[in-house]
């Protein structure tokens, strides 16, 4: 979470030279302040549903999105734009020649951040990090039964929230 909060923090730069200012600190330190400020509360609002009843009401709301069983939650990733690293630059250099973390983020049905992984340098394509991942099904690619087209079609619906999470 650290890696994510100061990757967002790099974008604040006129406030961020504010603080800084009039505080005698400098851009670095800061930073570090926020992250570790911000990293010791994560658990208070990033939470992994284990409670069977709150599992439960996820599999029902989900499965009323489009008839898909079993689902309790969503996952995805997308690329977070950083500044080129001093070292091992080459590593966070992703696939469209920008400096970036990849970011896998779980969501609930209500569409709330339940587990985020920023851990991964940019040039991590997205299939190691979904082939590492113990959450990800995936649609049948050439499907030939009409239990696989419907498979797919319910996928795709579902799907579709989790990528309205990250607009």
């Amino acid at each position: 979470m650290p890696r994510l909060v100061r990757m967002h923090l790099v974008f604040a730069e006129v406030k961020r030279q504010e603080i800084a200012a009039r505080r005698g600190l400098r851009r670095e330190r800061i930073i570090r302040r926020v992250s570790l400020s911000l990293a010791k509360r994560v658990n208070e609002y990033i939470k992994y549903p284990a409670v069977p009843h709150v599992l439960n009401e996820s599999r029902v709301n989900f499965y009323n999105v489009a008839e898909f069983p079993r689902i309790t939650r969503l996952t995805d990733g997308t690329h977070v734009c950083i500044q080129k690293p001093r070292e091992h630059e080459y590593v966070y250099v992703n696939r469209s020649s920008n400096h970036s973390i990849n970011v896998q983020a779980v969501c609930d049905c209500n569409g709330k951040f339940i587990d985020i992984v920023a851990k991964w340098p940019g040039s991590t394509h997205d299939a190691k990090i979904l082939r590492e991942s113990k959450l990800v099904l995936t649609p049948y690619l050439s499907p030939t039964t009409a239990a696989q087209r419907r498979y797919n079609i319910s996928f795709r619906r579902t799907r579709v929230l989790i990528e309205q999470v990250f607009g």
